[in-house]
């Protein structure tokens, strides 16, 4: 029995956290009577683990189901978000690049040019104003005297700033020659560099080894880092919104998922797909989209469809 109650509390670790503190000692105990009977039962096996995975998401908002966390919700909305921002980034990046070196050819690369420059600059500002709310919501914390909660998660926010700062200037050298040969040529040429920096493990290096591996090692300790600081950024997003007031703010960030996805997303979505897709029946343009972008479509797509479940879900906390 005592075997069969360790198995059972291993299965309840496929659970959400929220989901274990609500029904987490039931689950063990009807599972080790179970496991007692049918020691080995693999569609049982599949079926608890199957039902772990929906949970997970139900708690994240992507599927059905009775855990609703805000925390979670939260996190979703900021990790898809952040998909489509660093995808529209590295549209906006190619396009960039060639626009620096003759006008678009195209009325779909200068329509989406236009509106990835605008979102761009949109998104900044409400990085900006998101960041003071989170603030206030840790100065209350702190006053709470929640502070040591927020002492892990502020340093792992600190570490992941510090390294997407620092790493544009790392690989400084490494930019194309046609990037650094614009170097000190306007707000464009500057802006290009950084966002090539950041998108740059966003690569079809990747699927080609022997290429990926010419690279010089900097780029490529780069191309590794660059994605875990970014992961780094929503974990650290993550527990610091676990411990300030989220009850008080998940209005504010009901509101934020809406207006993201009726316009960061929306708008960018559709700039991105219409050129990415326009480009595929001409040959002759200059500016031209690869296979690269039309996987950044599909990854978008599908989180721009777990921002608009997740904002639901979190809408009817709210309500």
């Amino acid at each position: 029995m005592r075997n069969a109650e360790a198995r059972a509390r291993r299965f309840l670790r496929c659970y959400p956290s929220a989901w274990r503190e609500r029904y987490g000692e039931e689950f063990v105990c009807l599972l080790a009577d179970d496991l007692t009977d049918r020691p080995h039962d693999l569609s049982r096996d599949l079926d608890v683990i199957r039902s772990g995975i929906r949970a997970r998401l139900s708690c994240c908002g992507i599927a059905e189901g009775p855990i609703k966390n805000s925390t979670s919700l939260t996190t979703t909305i900021l990790a898809a978000l952040l998909v489509i921002v660093l995808g529209a980034t590295s549209i906006w990046t190619q396009l960039a690049d060639a626009s620096l070196h003759h006008a678009p050819d195209t009325y779909a690369a200068r329509l989406a040019f236009t509106v990835l420059t605008a979102t761009g600059a949109f998104v900044a500002a409400a990085a900006v104003g998101a960041g003071f709310v989170v603030l206030r919501g840790v100065s209350t914390a702190v006053r709470a005297g929640r502070g040591r909660q927020l002492r892990l998660p502020m340093g792992l926010l600190l570490v992941a700033v510090s390294l997407l700062a620092a790493g544009p200037i790392g690989v400084r050298g490494m930019w194309p020659s046609h990037l650094q040969a614009r170097t000190g040529e306007g707000l464009l040429a500057h802006i290009a560099q950084l966002t090539w920096a950041w998108t740059d493990s966003i690569s079809t290096y990747w699927v080609h080894p022997t290429r990926l591996l010419a690279r010089p090692h900097a780029e490529l300790a780069w191309m590794v880092a660059s994605p875990l600081a970014f992961l780094l950024l929503i974990l650290a997003a993550r527990r610091i919104l676990a411990a300030i007031d989220l009850a008080g703010l998940a209005p504010g960030w009901a509101r934020v998922g809406r207006a993201a996805h009726t316009t960061i997303v929306t708008a960018c979505l559709l700039a991105c797909a219409t050129w990415v897709l326009a480009s595929q029946h001409d040959s002759n343009i200059t500016f031209r989209a690869g296979s690269l972008d039309l996987a950044l479509i599909a990854a978008m797509t599908i989180a721009a469809a777990m921002i608009r479940a997740a904002t639901r879900r979190l809408a009817t906390l709210t309500a």
